[in-house]
């Protein structure tokens, strides 16, 4: 165990005076699954290539929060992806939702933007020369979850598969903090009243039904316990982190205050 600055250098295991090469021979596509945290580890490792002049393409197959416009593709054109990230050395791909569209969930924020095709999404992955950081999964910003037959949507050009998991959620009830609880309940065996304990954020990551689903042998698997605030909450996770590892789950991460890597 040791501590990391920056979530991408922790991610792909790598020394800081090796990242840059790294990612240039051979780009990493990340996709990001779970709940706890998504959408803030997508920024967080956007901003980390940013800061370090890496150019990166950011994108999602479901909805995610978009930044400013300077950054935004909302077409699939390859050539105006080159061309904005010549000009930005950032692109997120996707297109605005309509804040006032029929049918838009309540919980959706104003920036909140849909997927582009996975045709594309995939292209880029292949032929964008870039690290690409991909959204795949839904939370509706809870902080663990179990997938749907249609879910999670992740490319088969993915590297690296990040399991999210809010420990918030413990000591929670299922139907409180879950979303798809019905689901969630099935895998652990439990009701949608009973508590969520340690030993199921465990059984969640370890689950072909949940955090592995459409993990392949060719996709790293990482788990990542986020909102480890305090040092009660840090040591709570490692407590967890070691369960994981011992039963088989090759690399766990412990991050806190993320929001910090976002605005730095």
């Amino acid at each position: 165990m040791r501590e990391e600055k920056w979530l991408l250098e922790a991610v792909l295991n790598c020394p800081p005076s090796e990242l840059i090469p790294l990612v240039s021979q051979r780009p990493p596509v990340i996709s990001i699954v779970g709940g706890g945290g998504k959408t803030t580890c997508v920024k967080a490792i956007a901003t980390e290539c940013y800061d370090k002049g890496i150019r990166a393409a950011v994108a999602t197959t479901t909805h995610m929060q978009m930044p400013h416009d300077e950054f935004l593709l909302d077409a699939e054109d390859m050539d105006a992806f080159y061309a904005l990230m010549e000009r930005e050395g950032q692109v997120w791909l996707g297109r605005r939702l309509d804040p006032g569209a029929a049918g838009r969930e309540s919980r959706m924020v104003k920036n909140k933007s849909r997927a582009l095709s996975l045709d594309f999404v995939r292209r880029v992955c292949r032929e964008g020369g870039v690290p690409v950081i991909i959204e795949a999964d839904g939370a509706r910003c809870l902080p663990c979850k179990a997938p749907a037959d249609h879910e999670p949507v992740i490319p088969e050009e993915t590297t690296h598969v990040l399991s999210v998991y809010g420990l918030d959620a413990l000591g929670q009830r299922i139907a409180d903090i879950a979303f798809r609880p019905e689901l969630v309940s099935d895998i652990l065996g439990k009701e949608p009243a009973d508590i969520i304990g340690e030993d199921d954020l465990v059984s969640l990551a370890l689950s072909d039904r949940a955090g592995r689903k459409a993990v392949t042998d060719a996709m790293a698997y990482c788990v990542v316990l986020n909102k480890a605030d305090n040092d009660a909450m840090r040591d709570q996770a490692k407590e967890i982190a070691a369960k994981m590892t011992a039963q088989g789950v090759s690399r766990v991460l412990i991050t806190n205050d993320l929001v910090r890597l976002m605005h730095r």
